[in-house]
């Protein structure tokens, strides 16, 4: 594996969608401090950046697709009901918003990323899992993502100390050999789920909140 992008943001990343038809992530960046909301656009290929902001792409705002030429974006209009909604449009070159709905082909496409399963503690997967972990040296707690892919076994486990929890995503290929044994977090007061994906070739994970990692699989 080789590292192909990082970079560590400002704002929490909130929301990564691939692009429909096109090689690239969306990605939705939030700061909870000054409630402001950023949308960025990285492109797979030459990993360049387009940077959105727009008094109007405010808190009540929410990043819901990305093709050729758009940004989709949902406008919700009152905060108590998610049911009061209108579509925007930003043009992905100028950046101008326009009010219109994102096409129905769109919100039916069919997802490349693929996502980990999730083995909860108790279960028999995660006891596998567990056993494993426990001969290479990793007391591992609470539950597990798991992944097999193109050669690869992709790991989330947490480490437990003092009721806080320590996330780590860890990958070796299918003879053994460690790749990653990564921190994601620490002092967690519980699990969270999708800490990583695959989308065509590329390994895609955030550390602490607001560092994109992209490997090169």
């Amino acid at each position: 594996m080789t590292l192909v992008f990082k970079e560590k943001f400002e704002g929490l990343v909130w929301k990564i969608l691939e692009g429909n038809e096109l090689a690239a992530l969306g990605i939705e960046l939030r700061s909870e401090e000054d409630l402001q909301v950023q949308y960025r656009v990285l492109e797979l290929n030459s990993f360049d950046q387009v940077i959105y902001e727009n008094e109007a792409l405010d808190w009540w705002t929410g990043l819901q697709g990305v093709d050729q030429g758009k940004l989709w974006v949902k406008k919700f209009e009152d905060e108590s009901d998610p049911s009061q909604h209108v579509w925007w449009s930003v043009d992905r070159l100028s950046g101008e918003l326009f009010e219109e709905p994102m096409p129905e082909k769109l919100m039916q496409a069919p997802s490349e990323s693929i996502f980990p399963v999730v083995f909860h503690h108790g279960t028999e997967a995660f006891e596998q899992v567990q056993r494993f972990m426990n001969r290479r040296g990793i007391e591992i707690a609470e539950s597990v993502e798991y992944l097999e892919q193109e050669g690869y076994i992709f790991v989330t486990y947490y480490l437990k100390k003092n009721k806080q929890l320590s996330r780590f995503v860890y990958v070796m290929d299918k003879g053994g050999q460690v790749l990653m044994d990564h921190q994601l977090d620490e002092n967690m007061e519980g699990v969270v789920f999708q800490s990583f994906f695959t989308y065509q070739n590329l390994l895609i994970f955030v550390e602490n909140r607001n560092e994109l990692h992209v490997y090169q699989l």
